[in-house]
């Protein structure tokens, strides 16, 4: 055969590969709109690293049940994420943006197709349940994160305490590192101020980002995402 040929037959191949893998995907079966999914990032993510089409790895953090109260999604289940949208960090004249949204989720040889945009992450909270005298697991978790969305309309999210966009077109994420112990018990010592924002866009294509005019954004491994499934943005 030609080389001419082969270098075109090569190049009608590897162009036929993302398509291919677009038509897997639309044949999956697809998960109910409306669903919320809390998630932990697998791996970190940075709008000074990132890159549009980047894909990643979150683990569902606990069952996901639907309007009739049956799991739908199991615990640690496995998303894949892309990251959609990203700007790096350049001073106040370039804030930084970084954006995903989520379109599968697997586990125990099921695989399911999901259009999830991030819509909250973990709330601030006392780390207690009321009549709850131990900590659990849960509260466990909550102590050792450090990025909370500070808001005063916070919700239950499948028993996570979760800042949404529900009812503000952003959220401010504070820095909690500094946590201090008050008779035996564990309280938060509330940060000044906010180090990026979670914001609604109008875009359709990418719907909800995180940005922040001081610095890089830069989720860490574990941080708790809200994932809203066929999330659409306010016109």
């Amino acid at each position: 055969m030609p080389r001419r040929r082969v270098l075109a037959l090569i190049a009608l191949l590897a162009a036929g590969a993302p398509i291919a893998l677009a038509q897997s995907d639309q044949s999956l079966a697809k998960l109910p709109t409306g669903l919320r999914i809390p998630a932990t990032l697998m791996t970190g993510l940075s709008s000074r690293t990132a890159k549009v089409g980047d894909t990643f790895k979150l683990d569902v953090f606990t069952a996901v049940h639907g309007k009739d109260g049956k799991v739908v999604i199991p615990a640690h289940a496995t998303l894949t994420g892309a990251i959609t949208q990203v700007t790096a960090f350049r001073g106040a004249s370039q804030p930084a943006v970084l954006a995903f949204a989520v379109q599968r989720a697997e586990w125990k040889g099921n695989q399911n197709s999901l259009d999830a945009a991030v819509f909250g992450v973990l709330a601030l909270t006392d780390f207690r349940k009321p009549g709850h005298g131990d900590i659990g697991p849960a509260e466990e978790y909550e102590m050792e994160q450090p990025l909370r969305g500070s808001t005063t309309t916070g919700e239950m999210v499948e028993n996570v305490s979760a800042a949404t966009l529900r009812h503000q077109p952003s959220l401010e994420i504070v820095d909690n590192r500094r946590v201090t112990s008050i008779g035996g018990s564990p309280s938060i010592v509330m940060p000044t101020s906010k180090i990026m924002e979670l914001r609604l866009l109008t875009d359709a294509a990418v719907r909800t980002c995180f940005t922040s005019d001081k610095q890089d954004v830069e989720l860490p491994r574990e941080f708790l995402v809200v994932l809203l499934n066929g999330m659409k943005v306010v016109q």
